[in-house]
């Protein structure tokens, strides 16, 4: 799940503060994950938390740390968070 939390200017931008929640709703403990969220146009990664971010245009990467990369079959994990900079008509398109 993602989550808007926040959104604010800065030097020409708009700032936005994104929650990640991840959950495994397979019969199994999952080790490692991977996640990819396109916007609608290129964005820039001013903070992450929580994961190993990239960022390509406008698609960012979140991959887990050491201590978040198993995701025991029916729990969740839920301090995974960014704050990507961009336009006001930033918006996630997947």
């Amino acid at each position: 799940t993602l989550e808007l939390k926040d959104t604010w200017e800065s030097e020409g931008q708009t700032c936005y503060n994104y929650n990640v929640t991840l959950k495994n709703t397979s019969g199994s403990a999952k080790d490692g994950w991977n996640v990819a969220i396109t916007f609608n146009e290129n964005i820039s990664l001013n903070q992450g938390w929580s994961g190993t971010y990239s960022v390509n245009g406008n698609v960012l990467q979140i991959s887990p740390v050491n201590y978040n990369a198993k995701i025991e079959a029916g729990q969740s994990i839920a301090d995974i968070g960014f704050i990507i900079c961009g336009s006001q008509n930033l918006q996630v398109t997947n």
